[in-house]
């Protein structure tokens, strides 16, 4: 009965152990997956994204004072599945769910710093551009490519030279690219 005993308790021992790094591998192979999959349609319906994607922004989430603070947000709380979202979609595929979260929660009706900001900085008024201003960079910030964050600013910044806007548009590219290459 004892040997019996021992023998139970070491199957469920290795058992747990091995399981465990089965856990840990599947992990990795849940990740190489997902990361194999580049269109957006095919990615928002596999399972193994659903089951493992998670954003932690709430109703507790610091509100950013700054575009740069706005898209590192993004990301610190994000995880590698959905950093690999925001990789692959299209902003807009976040305009309705993620943006209107980001306009409701970090004052773009209200006119917080943030919204000030991107005013300044995009000229733009209304709190639906100024949250895709915010998920463009995100998508942007996620690409491989390093050159992505100059590319955005020559084609949607400002078209006034030496402008307020120009100045600030070039402070947030130095910044961005910074960060990107520490990340």
């Amino acid at each position: 009965m004892k040997f019996g005993a021992i023998i139970l308790i070491t199957f469920l021992i290795y058992g747990c152990i091995d399981n465990s790094l089965t856990q840990s591998n599947f992990n990795q192979n849940a990740y190489n997956h997902v990361r194999s999959i580049t269109s957006c349609d095919s990615l928002i319906v596999d399972s193994v994204f659903i089951a493992n994607e998670s954003f932690t922004l709430d109703s507790k989430t610091p509100i950013p004072q700054s575009i740069f603070e706005a898209v590192v947000l993004l990301d610190e709380n994000s995880n590698l599945f959905t950093k690999h979202k925001f990789s692959v979609c299209n902003p807009i595929e976040f305009h309705h769910g993620l943006g209107t979260w980001i306009r409701n929660n970090w004052g773009l009706w209200s006119g917080g710093n943030l919204a000030e900001e991107l005013m300044t900085t995009f000229e733009i008024e209304h709190p639906d551009d100024m949250s895709m201003r915010i998920l463009v960079l995100n998508y942007i910030c996620q690409q491989k490519d390093k050159y992505a964050i100059t590319d955005f600013f020559n084609e949607y910044g400002s078209r006034k030279k030496n402008s307020l806007a120009d100045s600030k548009q070039k402070e947030l590219e130095i910044k961005l690219l910074r960060w990107k290459e520490d990340n």
